[in-house]
């Protein structure tokens, strides 16, 4: 991620020619619109570029948590591989658990949510589009931690 001098952290993705619908998935998650217009390979005019690949995605922004922007291209062939490991891994830090369920949708709850000794919440998933997304949760929230405890189990230390 890099930190621009308008204060934003914009973080660059890559998707398998599931831009479109991760980000429209995104959009529905963060309660938010894209940054400007979204671009796509057809928009570069280029005569060389295969039927198959003009209406993939360019280029396309969207503002997620604070002033964190995603922004993403499908990878088409010929521009390399995706596999797991080589994706980004955001780090989060909102005040509730809605995203965490929202994000969580059709993807793997890697680690669930859960009090930590220092207080807050910690937890990590992977999205249905393959995304890693870390939330180091800060706050009196107890809701995030009994989701994943409906019994109240979780010690919350320093409450």
């Amino acid at each position: 991620a890099g930190r621009y001098s308008d204060g934003t952290r914009k973080h660059n993705l890559n998707f398998p020619s599931t831009t479109e619908a991760a980000f429209a998935f995104y959009t529905s998650v963060f309660d938010t619109e894209y940054v400007g217009s979204l671009m796509r390979f057809a928009d570069r005019n280029n005569p060389d570029l295969q039927d198959v690949a003009k209406d993939k995605i360019l280029h396309i922004e969207l503002i997620i948590v604070g002033s964190h922007v995603i922004r993403a291209t499908d990878v088409l062939p010929g521009m390399g591989t995706i596999s797991q490991g080589n994706a980004v891994q955001l780090n989060l830090e909102p005040d509730s658990a809605r995203l965490f369920q929202a994000l969580a949708e059709n993807g793997e709850i890697r680690t669930p949510v859960a009090a930590m000794l220092r207080g807050g919440y910690f937890g990590v998933l992977t999205d249905q589009f393959g995304m890693g997304w870390m939330f180091n949760c800060v706050g009196e929230d107890e809701s995030l931690a009994k989701q994943h405890d409906p019994v109240g189990n979780v010690r919350i230390i320093g409450y």
